[in-house]
C-alpha cells in the first residue's frame, strides 16, 4: 500500500499499488526488495533494516541514490500464513558505502 518514494515517475507508482514488490521499472533493485521482504517473512522476526540503494529508471535513463530506513513487522494471519506490514521512511543518514 502506499504511494512510495517518488523515485520514478508518478504514473508509475499509482500502478504499483497491489503489485508484487519485484516489479519495478529497475528489476535488480526490484528482485533485491523482494528477496529481502521474502527472508522477512521465512523468519517471522521484526526488522529494522537502513537501505543505500542506486536506483535506476529506465524511462529517465538515470540512477538515483536513496536511503531509508525501513520496519518490517510479519503478522500472523492465520495458522500458517503470515502477511508483512512494513514502513519505509527516508534517511539521508544512512551510508552504506564501502
Amino acid at each position: 500500500m502506499g504511494r512510495g518514494f517518488a523515485v520514478y515517475d508518478p504514473g508509475w507508482c499509482d500502478r504499483m499499488v497491489g503489485m508484487p514488490a519485484d516489479e519495478q521499472p529497475d528489476v535488480k533493485y526490484g528482485r533485491q526488495v523482494s528477496n529481502d521482504l521474502r527472508a522477512i517473512l521465512l523468519s517471522k522476526e521484526p526488522t529494522l533494516v537502513d537501505v543505500d540503494a542506486l536506483i535506476s529508471d529506465p524511462s529517465k535513463r538515470s540512477t538515483e541514490r536513496w536511503r531509508y530506513t525501513r520496519l518490517a513487522l510479519p503478522q500472523r494471519v492465520s495458522r500458517y500464513e503470515y502477511v508483512l506490514l512494513a514502513v519505509t521512511l527516508p534517511n539521508p543518514d544512512v551510508d552504506l558505502r564501502v
